[in-house]
């Protein structure tokens, strides 16, 4: 099943997504999921969580869609590990901005210290995390374009997966989509608390899709 379409109003946006799709393996191509405009769909709900970058005129993501052995050549010489990977991203190093810090969020511990769970029997979810603050990355008000990037996807990978995980190709590859585009714009999970920053975005923009969590 493709991704749930959503109607949005394009007037409320100032910036556009240009995208670049590569499909260099073909079953990409029998995958209606991955149509561009599903695609399209799936990058503007994981940029929407910044309305920051809504005043930015254009923002551009290069999507290679390929398969296990290039993403296992990919992996070895960029990140050292000779064996296949689901997703890359590949950011570009002139982007002009993204700090974001432990400090923008609310996190659970310190909710329960406050007394703010919405009851003493509740069962928070593990990426309970409210933000603090509206803003969570710096934006040159100046800026009129930025390329955020390259994101690479390792199609029977991404198969086995969704199969294991009992879920859909479509409802899988959104999200890693999502997680790779937030990779580019600077989020990452090496820390137990970055992970449950990004754990918390991809949950909130895989929601806007009609989405469950994956966690």
């Amino acid at each position: 099943m493709p991704v749930t379409l959503h109607k949005v109003d394009a007037s409320i946006y100032l910036m556009t997504l240009t995208l670049n799709i590569i499909k260099a393996y073909k079953p990409w191509r029998l995958e209606q999921s991955t149509s561009k405009k599903h695609i399209k769909i799936i990058v503007q709900k994981a940029l929407d969580l910044f309305p920051e970058l809504s005043f930015v005129k254009e923002i551009e993501v290069t999507l290679l869609l390929t398969n296990n052995e290039q993403m296992q050549d990919l992996n070895h010489q960029f990140r050292g590990k000779d064996k296949p990977t689901n997703v890359l991203s590949f950011s570009d190093t002139d982007i002009p901005y993204v700090r974001y810090s432990k400090e923008n969020y609310l996190f659970q511990d310190e909710l329960t210290e406050l007394s703010l769970l919405q009851s003493p029997d509740s069962c928070p979810l593990r990426n309970d995390i409210e933000i603090k603050k509206d803003y969570l990355l710096e934006i040159d008000p100046g800026c009129d374009y930025i390329n955020l990037g390259d994101i690479a996807f390792g199609y029977e990978i991404i198969v086995e997966e969704a199969k294991n995980q009992s879920k859909s190709f479509s409802d899988h590859f959104a999200h890693l989509l999502i997680h790779g585009v937030l990779h580019l714009l600077g989020f990452d999970h090496e820390k137990t608390y970055e992970a449950e920053i990004m754990e918390g975005l991809e949950i909130k923009a895989l929601s806007n899709l009609a989405i469950a969590s994956p966690y």
